[in-house]
């Protein structure tokens, strides 16, 4: 520990961290370590899995705490329960306390009473306690911003700021090294004058005449143990590794497995010389392209890391280890093509974020299958009521008319800042305003508002019909716009 002691970090810290398999000496730590240990505000460059930040942790635990200052990590809901285990596996032997918040709580609940050393929780959840005076926040020296473009939580995160300490130590980590420069990138919003560190994600170029191919498989965070033993047998290859950022997971793969048969290894950020490799931990771009070099390489991809595997893999292939996947993937030639589409065509980082909490409970195979079951099942009462539904007295609806061909666009009060998305207006506009699905048009959901496409014949129907109706708990506001494209006042504020 000779290089964690010239840079006086807390021996105790410094020996977990060399448990988990860091070293001082690797770039990974040296490029970090002694920037955290100062004090000062750092934007680091990693792939979005939370193992890799066990240097930057230390970094943070293992500086001369004052006494009642403790360290905030803020990250998406998903990732809440996997900062506990690295967390936990760090610092195991020290005897610091971990505060997980997993989920906003009732009014009834507990209030926080002795602090702890470090507190995880989602920026929604961290609000939401602190609003009940449970999260104390002028006690934390420091504040880890894990990934925050993987959030959608501005206005939780700017109401938070607000009252945390202006002088408390932040780090933000990124798996964008675009969101770097730039008015509005990480370092402007969260961490001014912070010094960028990228070595660990730095590009990296495939080896001539091999161009970067990866296979990939969808999986939940606690179930990537798991998902190994089915890859293994589905690649069935003589020689494989097992790759991962550290060795925090390794005892849990190995009862996964049972045990390690003959050819297959466990691997900590090392590039082994020949075989498959099946990545536990996301890898960045440059070592990506060096395992690409030796072998066919398969990626774990948790909910919310879609975004970074496409940046780092541009050619990759979806593998399918599950027979509830398969069960899917059979169904007809044409629905298929239409989700397709659909994926290629959209940013799902907004779905993904609210359906998080449920990838920590259900494999995503199994998810897609219960949302496809619902959508054919929507679908079909869809058509079902096109075809024989009438007009009910109470909610007139508006048929389609010669007449009503010209359209126009109506704004109204709600967009995704509230959480509301575009089936939400859909469902709005045909079950409770009585309008035709067929015709309702382009819907242009931004951060405050949303722009319709309606008949123009009924626009200020519509807009009367919707004032007053409530969207994610947001009473809604509308009016037949000019023009202006949403560019003026909302016509009532934002509470809060």
């Amino acid at each position: 520990m000779a290089g964690f002691a010239e840079w006086q970090m807390e021996p105790a810290v410094a020996a977990g961290l060399e448990r988990l398999g860091w070293r001082a000496d690797e770039p990974e730590v040296r490029d970090v370590v002694p920037a955290v240990l100062r004090g000062g505000n750092v934007v680091v460059v990693l792939p979005p899995t939370p193992s890799w930040s066990s240097p930057i942790l230390a970094g943070l635990l293992g500086q001369q705490p004052a006494a009642n200052r403790s360290v905030l990590v803020l990250a998406a809901p998903g990732l809440v329960g996997e900062w506990a285990t690295t967390l936990g596996a760090l610092i195991e032997a020290t005897g610091l306390q971990i505060e997980v918040m997993r989920e906003p709580s009732g009014p009834t609940a507990q209030r926080t009473v002795l602090p702890s050393d470090v507190v995880v929780a989602s920026p929604e959840t961290a609000l939401e306690r602190h609003t009940r005076s449970a999260l104390h926040p002028e006690r934390f020296r420091a504040i880890v911003f894990a990934w925050p473009e993987q959030w959608h939580a501005d206005d939780a995160v700017a109401a938070l700021l607000q009252d945390l300490p202006r002088d408390a130590q932040r780090v933000v980590l990124t798996a964008r090294r675009d969101q770097l420069d730039g008015a509005d990138s990480v370092v402007e919003r969260y961490a001014r004058k912070a010094l960028v560190v990228t070595g660990v994600a730095a590009e990296a170029t495939p080896a001539a005449g091999r161009p970067l191919s990866v296979r990939t498989v969808p999986t939940s965070w606690a179930a990537r143990a798991a998902t190994i033993a089915a890859v293994l047998d589905a690649l069935n290859a003589p020689q494989a590794t097992i790759w991962t950022a550290d060795h925090r997971d390794h005892q849990l793969i190995q009862r996964a497995l049972g045990s390690l048969r003959p050819g297959l290894t466990l691997a900590a950020r090392s590039v082994p010389s020949a075989g498959s490799i099946v990545c536990y931990d996301l890898p960045s771009p440059q070592q990506l392209a060096q395992l690409s070099a030796v072998g066919e390489v398969v990626l774990l991809v948790p909910p919310g890391c879609e975004g970074y595997v496409a940046r780092v893999a541009p050619s990759r292939r979806p593998m399918s280890v599950s027979s509830a996947a398969n069960a899917v993937l059979d169904r007809d030639a044409a629905v298929r093509h239409q989700i397709g589409q659909a994926i290629e065509a959209s940013d799902h980082a907004e779905a993904l974020y609210a359906l998080a909490p449920l990838f920590e409970r259900f494999d995503p195979q199994t998810i897609a299958a219960a949302l496809f079951g619902l959508w054919r099942a929507r679908r079909a009462v869809a058509s079902a009521a096109d075809r024989t539904s009438t007009p009910e007295p109470s909610v007139p609806i508006m048929a389609a008319s010669p007449a009503s061909a010209a359209v126009a666009k109506i704004w109204i009060g709600a967009g995704k800042k509230d959480e509301a998305t575009v089936a939400d207006f859909v469902a709005v506009l045909v079950r409770e305003v009585g309008l035709e699905r067929s015709r309702i048009g382009r819907i242009e959901l931004r951060d405050t508002f949303a722009l319709v496409e309606v008949p123009a014949a009924d626009a200020e129907a519509i807009v009367q019909r919707l004032s007053g109706i409530t969207i994610r708990r947001r009473k809604l506001t509308a009016r037949v716009d000019q023009g202006r494209g949403g560019s003026g006042p909302r016509l009532k504020p934002r509470s809060g």
